[in-house]
């Protein structure tokens, strides 16, 4: 008889909670990161990314003590759920998160001064905080209606307890990356607050469920890698004017200069996918793949080449 999926988050204390055993919780912790950029990405000056580092678990007054110091815990509560979360924000990811919503360009130092926060730095926290909260409730309430709010930041978490002192919690960690730097920041969900979900956590997600077809799976992909197409490969060469353009004839020779013999975009169906150089083998025109299309970097360098 299959067990009670609720078992795993209670019983004796010597039975610890592994999120192994919860395997819909990282999809989970991956919409309430798209959730919480969709609700504050207006916020921000700069591009920034925010996503799930890794999922653990320990006990609950441990995680606090652990990841608290020098940090800016956040206290959050749904009166009907009779528990307490905890977002708690390193000092990167706060530094990090000020530059990006106050306009830097990254060219400053990383801050990395140890010392308490400022009024602003605490007020662009909890910005940050209210779109987090919001992904936390829009990823949480399909499975169980939820309505956190902002408690209060409380950095004496000695004091504070989430579901209750010797008990398990969950710990997902996420970073936030912007202006080449980043940071990361907890949540910390204590063993009650789950025991409320493990029952939609416990599922394997239905693409888990089901197997196609070996024999359908090995053709398909026989026949997908097997597909036969076609490639081109182009080099962008500056210095010609209009006139020089159209003054081309057949069987005129253009010199190329030597940067395009390393610069050489391969494309295929006309995405384009590799850089390369240009050289030979067995007496053959040969391209070297020399990495990834990077359509940024090939932007940067014509801007660089026409003098802007």
């Amino acid at each position: 008889m299959a067990s009670d999926p609720r078992n795993l988050l209670t019983g004796s204390r010597e039975k610890k909670l592994s999120p192994d055993k919860l395997p819909m919780l990282g999809k989970l912790a991956d919409d309430i990161a798209d959730l919480t950029m969709d609700a504050f990405r207006t916020r921000l000056s700069t591009p920034m990314q925010m996503r799930r580092v890794d999922i653990g678990a320990d006990r609950e007054e441990a995680l606090l003590a652990k990841l608290g110091r020098g940090a800016l815990p956040a206290i959050l509560h749904d009166p009907q759920w009779g528990c307490n979360f905890a977002a708690i924000f390193q000092p990167d990811f706060v530094f990090t998160l000020v530059e990006t919503m106050l306009g830097a360009d990254g060219g400053d130092a990383a801050f990395a001064e140890t010392r308490a926060f400022s009024t602003i730095e605490r007020s662009l926290a909890k910005c940050f905080l209210d779109g987090f909260i919001l992904g936390v409730n829009r990823g949480v309430s399909p499975l169980q209606p939820l309505e956190l709010a902002f408690e209060k930041f409380d950095a004496r978490l000695d004091f504070v307890t989430l579901g209750g002192r010797g008990e398990e919690a969950i710990v997902i960690r996420y970073r936030i990356e912007a202006l080449s730097r980043g940071g990361e920041m907890h949540l910390i969900i204590p063993q009650r607050a789950l025991a409320r979900l493990t029952a939609q956590l416990s599922e394997l997600p239905t693409s888990a469920q089901r197997r196609p077809d070996p024999q359908w799976a090995h053709d398909f992909e026989e026949r997908v890698t097997g597909a036969e197409i076609g490639v081109s490969a182009f080099a962008e060469v500056t210095g010609y004017r209009l006139s020089d353009i159209a003054g081309f004839r057949q069987g005129q020779l253009l010199t190329l200069p030597a940067q395009a013999l390393h610069d050489v975009t391969l494309t295929a169906e006309g995405r384009r996918l590799f850089t390369c150089e240009l050289g030979q083998s067995e007496g053959r025109y040969s391209l070297r793949v020399a990495g990834e299309y990077d359509a940024e970097a090939a932007r940067r360098n014509k801007v660089q080449a026409l003098g802007f």
